[in-house]
């Protein structure tokens, strides 16, 4: 079982310190500055579920002054944009993470709620939500102003020891936001804003595939032919799973990056019966999968067993700890182990057998 765990109450006193940045450009000694807090609601907690979508609601700060360093009105002016970032590896976003959270249109605007001020929420790509500014929004001195609430679903787990993510929000322009001196009207200032906020989305645990030894194997082999990975593994999907229906996907990862990751197709894993089937030889010496056969247990109603065999390049298998995750009908799993390496160095096993009373196949 993971931690739960929250940040969103550290989160406005991170502001200052860099977690909700903020841009000022003084004229005179008058100094423009916002902060944007994006916050989950509810706002005591930041793990989230797959396909358990949550409101997304995005507060611009005003942080203002004059040059006495009294506070100042502002404006966030009309045409301007907010743009929501859905999940990075960080605050900085150098690495997007497309596809881990899915807008989920609310109204005829898009928004499940939203300022007078705010004329739309519409996504831009699979990463990104843009807020459109439709009349100038009034910013009081030192207040914090609630732009739109956004509904976001959970889709696609990131495959990370805790799943942690990062949601960036900023002003498009550093002229989005205006300030005016109240002793001399005439000195203004621009501003920008930005913040960011932390969540976590880790994929569950893929279950053990037997109460014996049951391994899980990666072989490195000779001369030009792929490497191969051969084992079972055990996951529950969601109630109606088709294999069929959606694409599949397995993934081993380190800390290095990626080790293989392999993709079928919707409509490639075909129904033989009381199992599915899906058989490449081909993959022996090209690369891919070449077998997937799942079945339903039995004992287990949502319970679902997956044997397969996947080849090519693994040669950053290099260290013992390593994460394997499982797509299957929408539905993803993980499980992170250390490895112990196959003798005179030909590979890597895992025993995913130890009793958890997972039962056997």
């Amino acid at each position: 079982m993971r931690m739960r765990r929250s940040v969103l109450s550290n989160l406005l006193p991170a502001l200052a310190f860099g977690l909700g940045l903020a841009w000022a450009a003084p004229v005179h000694a008058v100094t423009g500055s916002a902060a944007i807090l994006p916050q989950i609601l509810p706002p005591d907690d930041t793990n989230l579920t797959q396909n358990d979508p949550f409101d997304l609601r995005v507060t611009l700060i005003n942080q203002s002054v004059d040059d006495n360093l009294a506070p100042l009105p502002a404006r966030l002016l009309a045409g301007s944009k907010i743009i929501v970032t859905l999940a990075c590896s960080d605050a900085s976003c150098v690495t997007p993470l497309p596809g881990t959270l899915t807008f989920v249109p609310t109204n005829a605007n898009g928004c499940v709620t939203n300022n007078p001020g705010i004329a739309s929420c519409v996504a831009s790509g699979p990463n990104q939500v843009i807020l459109t500014v439709g009349t100038t929004i009034n910013l009081p001195a030192g207040g914090a102003v609630p732009l739109a609430e956004i509904r976001l679903n959970p889709t696609e787990p990131v495959i990370t020891a805790d799943g942690k993510f990062t949601l960036v929000a900023n002003t498009e322009k550093i002229t989005d936001i205006v300030t005016c001196s109240v002793i001399n009207p005439t000195k203004c200032a621009n501003a920008a804003a930005a913040g960011s906020t932390l969540m976590y989305f880790p994929p569950p645990d893929i279950d053990r595939p037997c109460d014996h030894l049951c391994d899980s194997r990666i072989f490195f082999a000779n001369g030009t032919d792929p490497d191969r990975f051969s084992g079972s593994l055990l996951l529950n999907a969601p109630p109606g799973c088709d294999p069929s229906s959606d694409f599949f996907r397995f993934r081993i990862t380190n800390e290095f990056g990626t080790v293989v990751n392999k993709k079928l197709a919707p409509g490639a894993i075909r129904k033989r019966g009381n199992y599915w089937l899906y058989s490449n030889p081909a993959a022996k010496r090209a690369g891919g999968i070449g077998y997937v056969k799942v079945r339903q247990r039995k004992e287990e109603p949502l319970g679902w067993r997956v044997d397969l065999r996947v080849y090519g390049d693994m040669d950053t298998a290099t260290v013992a700890e390593m994460t394997m995750s499982l797509r299957m009908c929408g539905y993803v799993a993980a499980t992170t182990d250390d490895w112990t390496p196959l003798p005179d160095g030909k590979g890597w096993k895992v025993n995913l057998g130890d009793p958890i009373g997972a039962g056997a196949p």
